[in-house]
């Protein structure tokens, strides 16, 4: 059958501006954190200290409006209560529940 093709976003290689500036967040948070940025090639996580190993994302969009309103009442939840802010969400896969963490980070207070 002569179906239209679409590329499925998932195969298609990252351009040569997409990684460096996904090279350049991984430098940037690296610092923020007193880590390193772990080289290419070494096939796990972007950036390590000598306790943690994160796996850092860029995006060109805007974030979703269901996690800007999420990451808004966390950090609204920081202010009263001084405690350190959280966004927790459960995806569902496959029939299997995962749970996914995000954290509150403001650049401003991580300099």
């Amino acid at each position: 059958g002569g179906g239209v093709m679409t590329k499925n976003p998932d195969n298609v290689k990252r351009g040569r501006n997409s990684k460096a500036r996904g090279k350049s967040v991984e430098r940037l948070w690296a610092k923020m954190v007193g880590g390193q940025r772990i080289h290419d090639g070494v096939g796990y996580g972007d950036v390590q200290t000598e306790t943690e190993i994160w796996e850092v994302k860029s995006f060109q969009k805007p974030r979703p409006k269901w996690m800007i309103h999420a990451f808004e009442q966390a950090a609204d939840a920081e202010l009263i209560t001084l405690k350190h802010g959280r966004v927790i969400s459960r995806w569902i896969e496959n029939g299997k529940g995962v749970w996914v963490r995000m954290d509150v980070v403001r650049e401003e207070d991580m300099q």
